[in-house]
């Protein structure tokens, strides 16, 4: 063995394999080792927040529940309210003081997905809210951007820490306009990731309701001889052979149709409630009937001829004029009533939030929708149509050619059109919406092209639609599945319908993601939260928990144990 140098052989150290390390030794130096690095990193770089309130819900959690509907076996967070005296001692905990209602009342929710009311929630454990990774220097060096989440001191308790969204920067004027977000005047759209980081469910296909007697298919098709097929949560079709832009026309696109594609309709059924208005012709209110009803949600118009509801008519209501009134024509248009009367827009409902009756809900139109999509044969053309109630867009992938392109309702040329990869056989990821005015479409994650803008409003305000999502095919073999509805978060006004505010050259406007009971710029006496105030980033959460259940000795208790499926970074 060749040595180094000036040592001698004899007094050389043996190169054999290191002593025997015990494995309690092993792990116990391992422990030290993350602690450690743990408490260094805490100190130095991160700082771990705990939220109690529900002022960014759904995005980021509070104290809540974890509920399951019992119709639709969707799971979903309600929030629990807490007394400011439980949490305001508690240093390190996010506050937002959007604590409403009567925290000793009955505990009940509404499911998110499929509108089931009265959920018990009583004999459900209470869960903490989500805990939140903080950097602490991430804003050393450059200031919030647009549509970050932050957490900030509140001015009056520094030991007070709120977390927010970031809408309104430096030196800004800020507005809060149909629930969007205005600066200095402009609309501020957001890109696809920010969209989905706010986004509310509406419907989960996957979770509708089976063995419903109550229930009705959201997605319905458009014609009798639709193709459209179920195949459990899955749709299919066959759709007859078509060229890429076939002779049949569609009189809406002018001289250069797309083909007479099949529709698979969205329409936002509801079990009860809205204040929606629904009307349907009656010539002649039904001598049986009595007078007219001047109160109640079902009215006769003399004038216009026509029956209307405002909400939902139920069954009892229903039951209750056909003991009224046995006129044949009467009865069925009121039938009618309460058919159509069940189909809504949609509105700024959070399954999150205790039941809000009496408080005002805003029509959304900003909604986005995925799915994923599977060519069964390579060919024919997919489409999707999305329609806010003042301009509709079909966007259209055409397998044969791998041409993605996208219409205007009226229109008879492509507003954009692209190369895209449509593998036969395989799936590929789609995902469209219509936000803050503009349209996106994106495929396994990427954008196809730049955001089309729409115009600026009309005066007038356009009627909402209750039917604004439509996936179409036409000459080709198609699946659909996971089939999801989203809308965006509508920003309440607090006091006027418009708020203008003018930010300082240091100071940033904030916004609750979980805006109808969310205490924030809107409300404080001095809107402005101050870059001094700053804490810092929101990075991932971290270390969340559920309650598990322990039976011992005959009795059951809950436990907190992880739950990992909460773990997940911060858009």
């Amino acid at each position: 063995m060749t040595l180094p140098t000036g040592i001698d052989e004899q007094t050389a150290p043996t190169l054999s394999a290191p002593p025997h390390v015990g494995f309690v030794r092993q792990v116990s130096e391992s422990l030290v080792v993350l602690t450690i690095a743990v408490l260094a990193f805490r100190l130095f770089v991160a700082e771990g927040y705990l939220i109690s309130t529900g002022s960014m819900a759904p995005s980021l959690l509070g104290y809540h529940k974890q509920v399951e509907c019992p119709a639709c076996h969707y799971q979903f967070a309600s929030g629990v309210l807490v007394d400011d005296d439980e949490t305001d001692t508690q240093t390190g905990k996010v506050q937002a003081q959007d604590l409403q209602g009567d925290v000793d009342a009955p505990a009940e929710s509404v499911c998110p997905n499929c509108g089931l009311h009265h959920i018990a929630t009583n004999a459900l454990p209470r869960n903490e809210g989500d805990q939140l990774m903080v950097h602490k220097h991430a804003y050393e060096f450059r200031d919030p951007r647009r549509w970050e989440v932050i957490v900030f001191k509140n001015p009056s308790d520094p030991l007070q820490a709120y977390v927010k969204r970031v809408v309104g920067l430096p030196g800004e004027v800020v507005a809060i306009r149909d629930g969007d977000i205005y600066i200095n005047d402009l609309l501020q759209p957001r890109s696809l990731e920010a969209q989905r980081g706010m986004a509310i469910l509406v419907d989960d296909h996957d979770h509708e309701p089976k063995d419903d007697p109550e229930w009705h298919p959201r997605w319905i098709v458009n014609r009798p001889d639709s193709g459209w097929q179920t195949n459990g949560r899955t749709f299919v079709i066959d759709a007859p052979p078509t060229g890429s832009r076939a002779a049949a026309s569609d009189d809406e696109l002018g001289p250069q149709p797309l083909p007479d594609f099949d529709w698979l309709t969205f329409r936002h059924w509801i079990r009860s409630g809205g204040r929606h208005v629904t009307t349907v012709p009656l010539s002649n209110w039904p001598r049986s009937g009595g007078f007219p009803p001047a109160v109640g949600s079902v009215k006769y118009d003399l004038d216009l001829r026509q029956l209307s509801a405002i909400g939902v008519v139920d069954d009892e209501q229903v039951a209750m004029w056909e003991q009224r009134s046995n006129d044949p024509v009467f009865l069925r248009a009121l039938r009618q009533l309460a058919a159509a009367s069940h189909e809504a827009p949609i509105v700024d409902e959070y399954g999150y939030n205790k039941s809000r009756d009496g408080d005002a809900t805003f029509i959304v139109r900003d909604l986005l929708c995925s799915f994923d999509l599977v060519s069964r044969t390579g060919n024919g053309i997919a489409a999707v149509s999305i329609d806010d109630g003042e301009d509709r867009y079909i966007v259209h992938l055409d397998f044969a050619r791998g041409v993605a392109g996208v219409r205007e309702s009226g229109q008879n040329r492509d507003l954009q059109e692209t190369v895209v990869d449509l593998p036969r056989g395989e799936t590929v990821s789609v995902e469209f919406s219509l936000i803050d005015r503009q349209l996106l479409v994106a495929i396994d994650g990427k954008t196809l092209f730049a955001p089309i803008a729409k115009s600026d409003r009309q005066s007038h305000e356009p009627p909402a639609p209750t039917r604004p999502i439509s996936i179409g095919a036409a000459g080709g073999s198609f699946e659909i599945r996971a089939l999801k509805v989203f809308r965006d978060v509508y920003y309440t006004p607090k006091s006027d319908n418009t708020l203008l505010r003018r930010m300082k050259d240091d100071e940033f406007f904030v916004l609750g993601d979980n805006s109808p009971v969310s205490v924030d710029s809107r409300c404080w006496d001095d809107p402005a939260v101050k870059r001094q105030n700053l804490v810092g980033k929101p990075v991932v959460v971290h270390l969340p928990s559920q309650q598990g259940k322990l039976s011992l000795f005959g009795e059951t208790r809950f436990v907190r144990i992880p739950d990992f499926s909460r773990v997940r970074y911060i858009r």
